[in-house]
Parts: structure tokens; sequence; C-alpha cells
């Protein structure tokens, strides 16, 4: 039996892929009573999750043309998407690649986690009753997030970092575009959800997480943030300066950094990560449903071939290695490096590249970035 330990995009969508063939019986564990609860995502995807899985319209809250990268100067390239971007509802997005996996043979199990190892099988625990079951299994996947259990019993949790993410949902005025601000944190973004809201979050090390978000949010506050629905004006009084505007709703999860010295399985090939587990996430920007499910079809792919997991992670790894070497270059910019970056890409040749790549094409991107404009070598030295 093929055990999957998380029920979240990777997990339920490497065990759609496994059990739609039907050579093993495939069950997925979910910590929680419901699926896709609690939220911890800003939910922003790219065309590029079109071929892995279509978000059901059901799921999709807006749909968003343009991006704006912004310096610490304040000015702006202003980025078309040649394809729109869409916010999705997570907990619908889950719920649905849950129930696909589902149909199509796998049994969900809800309210149990993984609690133990026991010789060569595993101990689970059901949440509320808190009985202990012993499980075999053939395969074990761990999806189980960034402080997987899995990998903490099995010990695969090794040079794992993980960042603080802090989002908060807000009213805002005259928003349309995505917002990201590279140089606040690790990155900080406000991203349009629809009907006069906007998910606006940052990023950072945990000892300086909520003293930037806290800033952040001031300083946005003045821009955009509108008074809440459920105050009349007449009778709204403004925040003092030291105290940010309060969120109609307010999330925070650890955001992992993709390492290359991550193993994703031991020696066995028996014990298995994928997604946050494995900090297959993007280290420039955070995101990481794509990535996830890239590498669940992988691993799918792998057991049901008998290939070797690692070497089908081959061109996502390189993708992710991109990302993990402009993000160490760029936590050594400063603030006039990404003034004199955000000017350069505000050619009208770089932003239509920007737009017409995808988030998601980072070797293209690149490589288009590198033909257009060959000044951008002398970013180079700071990689390393």
């Amino acid at each position: 039996m093929i055990t999957i330990i998380g029920c979240g995009p990777a997990g339920a969508f490497a065990g759609l892929n496994i059990a739609k063939q039907g050579a093993e019986d495939v069950v997925i564990y979910e910590e929680h009573q419901e699926i896709g609860k609690p939220v911890q995502c800003t939910g922003l995807l790219s065309e590029a999750i079109n071929p892995l899985f279509k978000p059901p319209k059901k799921c999709i809250k807006n749909t968003i043309k343009y991006a704006r990268i912004i310096g610490p100067n304040k000015k702006a390239v202003r980025v078309r998407f040649k394809t729109p971007n869409v916010v999705i509802d997570r907990t619908l997005f889950d719920q649905s690649v849950a129930h696909v996996a589902e149909k199509k043979g796998a049994r969900i199990v809800t309210g149990v986690r993984l609690h133990a190892r026991k010789g060569q099988d595993i101990q689970l625990l059901e949440t509320r009753t808190k009985k202990l079951q012993t499980v075999k299994f053939s395969k074990l996947i761990g999806a189980d997030g960034p402080n997987s259990t899995t990998a903490h019993l099995f010990g695969l949790y090794k040079n794992h970092e993980n960042l603080i993410g802090l989002q908060g949902t807000y009213k805002v005025k005259d928003l349309t575009d995505i917002e990201f601000f590279p140089h606040i944190g690790e990155y900080a973004w406000a991203v349009p959800e629809g009907d006069g809201n906007a998910r606006i979050g940052i990023a950072a090390p945990t000892s300086t997480a909520k003293r930037l978000f806290d800033d952040f949010i001031r300083q946005y506050t003045k821009q955009h943030i509108s008074n809440p629905t459920t105050i009349k004006p007449t009778t709204f009084k403004p925040p003092r300066p030291s105290q940010p505007i309060k969120p109609l709703a307010m999330q925070n999860g650890m955001i992992p950094k993709w390492n290359p010295k991550i193993p994703v399985s031991d020696k066995q090939y028996r014990v298995l990560l994928v997604g946050d587990a494995a900090s297959q996430v993007k280290n420039t920007t955070g995101g990481g449903i794509v990535q996830s499910m890239t590498a669940a079809k992988a691993l799918s792919e792998s057991i049901l071939s008998g290939k070797n997991y690692t070497s089908s992670l081959r061109k996502l790894n390189l993708d992710l290695y991109l990302h993990y070497r402009l993000n160490k270059m760029f936590n050594k910019f400063s603030d006039h490096d990404w003034n004199r970056l955000v000017e350069t890409a505000r050619k009208d040749s770089l932003a239509k590249a920007l737009g017409d790549t995808g988030r998601d094409s980072i070797i293209k991107l690149l490589a288009k970035f590198a033909l257009k404009e060959p000044n951008l070598i002398r970013y180079a030295s700071k990689i390393f």
C-alpha cells in the first residue's frame, strides 16, 4: 500500500496520479478535519498550473493581467502577463484536487496525523479520539508541509530553512495589479483577490517578520487601504501612526527555502518527500503550488515506472536552483542595486519579456534578459 501523509496539492496530486493507474492501493492521511484549512497561502497561480490541474471556475476569485515590481525609490516596472494569472480560493482548490484523487481511486482519511515510527511501519494518531493505529506501507510519501513529521522521523530533515509568512486580507482602494516589493524582508506582496479585498503580506526570517510586516502595513495603509466596510465613515477613527490597521483576516505560516542539499528520499526510495516537505518552492517569490504539483507528478511516475525519483526531478531542480542562486544574489543587493535593476527592467523590451515568458519559466526568462540587455551581466558577480 502507498501511504501519503498530507492532503494538500502535492499529496492529493501524487495520490491522484498513482491511483488512476490502479497499480496499488493509495491512502492519503490528512491531519485536519477539513481539507484545505487552515489557509496559509496567497493563492496566486500562473498559466503553468493548467497542464497539471486546471483550477475549476468555482475556485477562481480574480483574474489579473498586470504586475508591478516596485523598488525602494517607489519607481516600478509594470508587466503585462501574456496569459492572465488567477487568484484562487485555496480551500476550494485543495478540495477539488482531493475530490478528483478520490474519484480516481485514492482513499482519503481526515483527522489523522503521523505520530511515530514503529520498526518498518508507522503509527498514526486520530486527532479526536487519540487512538493509535499501526500501518504497513510499501511506499511512504511525506507531503506534510515545511516542518514535515515524515522528514523528521526518517532522518530526512536536513539543511532545511524556513521563513515566516505573514499575510492579512484588507479592504483596498484602486488596486488592480499585483504589487511585488523584492527589497522588503525577503519579499513582500499585495495581491487583489477581488471584491475590493487584497492579500497583503511579507516573508522574512522569524526574528524580523512581525516588525517588518507591521512597518510594511503602516506604509501601505497610507496609499491603498480603505476604511473597513463595517465602520461608517462618519465614525471612523484612523489608527495612530504606531498602530497598523486591523485586517479582515490574518494568516501566517512557514515558507520553506529550497536547497540543493535537502534530501527527498531515503536510500531505498521507500520514503519520499514532496512539496513543502521537500522545500520545492521558488526562493525568490515563495511560490510553490506549481512546483509541488510538478514534483508530485514526477514522483508518481517514478513509483509507477521504477525510475529514480531524484533523477525525475532534474528539470524542476534546475529551475529551483536558479531561484536559489538569484535569491542569494538578491540578499546582497543594496537599495541602489534594486533601484538600478528596476530602472533597467522598465525598458519596453525587458518588461515585455517578463510578461511574455511567464513567472514559472525562469530559464527562458534569464535567457531572454541576457540577449536583450547584456549589461545585466554586471549582477552575476553577486550570485556567488
